[in-house]
């Protein structure tokens, strides 16, 4: 496992940078970059982020990719593997509040709170 992690470094490292430019932008480097072996919805079909999320969980992962003892085969079952890590993490923190849109300055200071938990500290504020 560790000689292709390590040889798979450069491109985990890209694959982290494009999620932290949103999800939009990681999906569309995802389709051109490594299709999954199952056509995903493009993103001018009507569907919700959170649909186009929750499918290109499954798409991308790593059972998805075909069997294979050879070098290649293992390197992109771990590849799949790191892509599927960094959409369950959009995912749970889309599930936290986070909005799946491109990354702004405006959810960057909510520090993972909810509407509600918003919502409810300006309640408190206004009976103080």
């Amino acid at each position: 496992r560790g000689k292709y992690m390590d040889r798979l470094k450069p491109e985990f490292d890209v694959l982290d940078a494009k999620k932290a430019q949103g999800f939009e932008v990681f999906v569309s480097f995802l389709l051109n970059n490594y299709p999954p072996p199952r056509a995903m919805p493009t993103s001018e079909e009507k569907q919700s982020s959170k649909k186009r999320l929750l499918f290109a969980i499954r798409a991308y992962h790593p059972d998805k990719v075909p069997d294979g003892s050879d070098d290649e085969s293992k390197c992109k079952f771990y590849l799949y593997e790191h892509i599927a890590k960094l959409l369950n993490d959009i995912y749970e923190q889309s599930e936290k509040g986070a909005t799946l849109d491109a990354t702004s300055t405006e959810d960057e200071g909510k520090e993972g709170k909810s509407d509600k938990e918003e919502e409810k500290e300006k309640d408190e504020g206004m009976f103080v």
